[in-house]
């Protein structure tokens, strides 16, 4: 799929646009509308145009859409910069928010504009005289599915919204009227749309990224594990709290613990299509590397077989341009990720928390090494970490004559931190840490350091914006050996972003056997050792014997899991959202390793008084971000969310 772009309807398309207002839903200028859908290609270009509203979750520039850096996953080198950071240390509010909607991961304007066009597009369909019934349905099934995924994406944000956005007096509908409506609009859409994009068209590629059946059975998957989740299903927050105008609470004041079984159904309905399979690899000489390349597999190889749905990388700037490559550009990504020194234009931007690398398993024990932290002033304590005995992890001492076990077979051996040694491959896949070597071959500065000295490769700075600030480098979306010199390096990177993929709904499916109302641990354990196992983990119950017969522990495993996988999506940001773990993850001071020390054995020193920026601060009312008072005042007597 080509970047979504509009030609020949722009103009037209813009007379039916409700900039300025989020719920104007005038039709002006019915003729041209007749104009537009009497015309295949216009036709298409209008469903393009409807597509263009998905956030870029997976675009760490400028995509509002993106929350990693939201969450407990990730810090910034240009941490005095970016809106993110006023989310992070707490310093938001429904005003900050009208300043500059967009930057401040403001998407309420945008979505509904969105759902708008998605009507506009539906109303008008059957004007298409030119394609038959069949593809007029299916067309107005893929408006039905983008509807539902845009409301869908304002519920998991802000809460439940008003549907019948047309009423500017109406306030917002309950969250179980939100689920009821999207569940039954995907419900009605699915047996019209195609199970492949090949069913379709011969000419595939500018067709990959349109809804199918399977893209909106994960999605209603999706709505309705969320909807059983903690947060959703009648938690203690909510509960007495935010009536809309009708009198009726906006969130379930009861828990239902029978809404997993719907949840699990709805998962198990996507399975049963058997359309799709976990990335394997098996060409990479032993057992270890075969995981992390079959890891490695879900994001460097476009449309394979575990994604359900996904997008391509969409966004314009000096590292991603279409006129590069039809398949468009993932290259803005990388180069947020590549320490300074192994890319010309790389600059460290994305660093792992402390959290996130302390989050992968032991390869050998198949446990979770850190299980928690002593807590301080501000939250977590990263260098007090609770160890698991059993898991064979070490936090202290060092490993002579380490051989890196991923991607960079060409590397001599040397001096690893025992924190990094005997990891499961993902963490190997996914991070370079403090002395280990960039996976590229080619590049002199092999080595990733950044610690105070003259030897490190990337000498730790007080400011600036290109120091690695963690002490670890991400690397997951860079293919090892890939030169990143001239800007056409960048631009030439390309990737398919997994919006949805089986590994998440084989553990939506293992999560909600484990928590319905007659519980089935077998299946829980089932699904989940199939993505273990994908990673070169062992089995669970083989891992934790003690949680046969647990909920609550294989609930944790279960999360663990998912936190590994999703390993800075915003999957695993909305994850701890409706967990309700979000408080106790997010809240910390600024661990980092100590990057100002002067020698690598130092370096390993963990510090909260290097990165330059306020602790880290998450309240009850951050489960919901708030309307901004711009979009407030469009709406009198709408409901605004708890704690604002």
């Amino acid at each position: 799929m080509k970047k979504y772009l509009i030609s020949a309807a722009v103009a037209l398309l813009s007379i039916v646009s409700c900039k300025q207002g989020y719920l104007d839903t005038n039709l002006n200028d019915q003729a041209n509308l007749d104009d537009i859908f009497s015309q295949t290609e216009t036709v298409r270009s209008y469903l393009s145009h409807v597509y263009n509203y998905i956030p870029l979750e997976e675009d760490c520039i400028t995509g509002s859409g993106w929350v990693v850096a939201r969450g407990a996953q990730s810090l910034f080198s240009n941490c005095d910069k970016g809106n993110w950071n006023l989310y992070r240390t707490g310093n938001y509010s429904p005003s900050t928010m009208v300043s500059d909607p967009g930057a401040h991961y403001d998407i309420w304007a945008d979505l509904y504009e969105g759902m708008h066009q998605c009507d506009i597009f539906i109303a008008n369909i059957d004007k298409d005289v030119n394609d038959s019934k069949a593809i007029r349905d299916m067309l107005r099934a893929e408006a039905v599915f983008l509807k539902v995924y845009y409301c869908y994406c304002l519920v998991r944000q802000y809460g439940p919204v008003c549907i019948e956005y047309s009423d500017k007096n109406r306030d917002r509908g309950t969250f179980e009227e939100n689920v009821e409506w999207m569940t039954r609009q995907l419900d009605e859409a699915i047996p019209y749309l195609a199970e492949s994009m090949a069913d379709v068209t011969e000419g595939l590629e500018k067709w990959q990224g349109r809804a199918t059946k399977g893209a909106a059975m994960a999605l209603k998957a999706r709505i309705l594990v969320m909807a059983a989740s903690p947060l959703y299903n009648g938690c203690d927050l909510y509960r007495g709290q935010m009536k809309n105008a009708s009198g009726n609470f906006l969130f379930p004041q009861s828990t239902d613990p029978s809404k997993w079984d719907k949840a699990a159904q709805a998962c198990k309905d996507v399975i049963d299509m058997g359309l799709y399979s976990l990335c394997k690899s098996s060409d990479k000489g032993d057992a270890f590397q075969n995981a992390a390349a079959s890891y490695q597999k879900v994001f460097f190889t476009p449309w394979n077989e575990e994604t359900v749905w996904g997008w391509w990388y969409r966004t314009e700037n000096e590292y991603s341009k279409a006129e590069y490559s039809s398949l468009g550009g993932f290259g803005s990504v990388v180069a947020c990720q590549a320490p300074r020194n192994f890319g010309k234009y790389a600059f460290s931007h994305i660093c792992p928390s402390l959290r996130m690398v302390d989050s992968y398993a032991m390869y050998e024990s198949g446990r979770y090494p850190v299980t928690g932290y002593a807590a301080d002033a501000f939250g977590s304590d990263f260098s007090k970490p609770v160890i698991d005995s059993q898991s064979g992890y070490s936090p202290e001492g060092w490993t002579e004559g380490y051989v890196q076990p991923v991607d960079a077979s060409w590397a001599p051996a040397f001096k690893a931190h025992n924190s990094c040694v005997g990891r499961e491959p993902r963490f190997y896949a996914c991070l370079v840490p403090q002395g280990f070597y960039w996976p590229d071959k080619d590049n002199a500065d092999g080595r990733f350091t950044c610690y105070d000295s003259p030897e490190a490769s990337s000498r730790y700075s007080t400011s600036g914006v290109t120091h690695c600030r963690s002490g670890y480098a991400w690397r997951r979306n860079y293919p090892a050996d890939t030169p990143l010199e001239t800007g056409t390096d960048y631009t030439s990177l390309t990737a398919v972003y997994p919006e949805f993929r089986l590994a998440e709904i084989y553990l939506s499916y293992a999560e909600a056997c484990n928590e319905k109302s007659a519980r089935d641990e077998a299946t829980a354990l089932e699904y989940l050792n199939y993505v273990r196992e994908r990673s070169g983990l062992n089995k669970a119950e083989v891992a934790y014997p003690e949680a046969v017969g647990n909920r609550e522990l294989l609930r944790w495993i279960i999360r663990q899991e998912r936190t590994v996988e999703f390993a800075m999506e915003p999957m695993s940001y909305y994850d701890s959202i409706r967990w309700m773990t979000a408080g106790e993850q997010c809240s910390a001071s600024c661990w980092t390793l100590k990057c100002s020390a002067h020698t690598y054995e130092e370096s390993y020193e963990r510090v909260c008084d290097e990165y330059p920026s306020a602790p880290a601060a998450f309240t009850d009312r951050d489960y919901l971000y708030p309307i901004s008072y711009g979009w407030l005042a469009q709406t009198p007597g709408m409901t605004q969310n708890y704690g604002f």
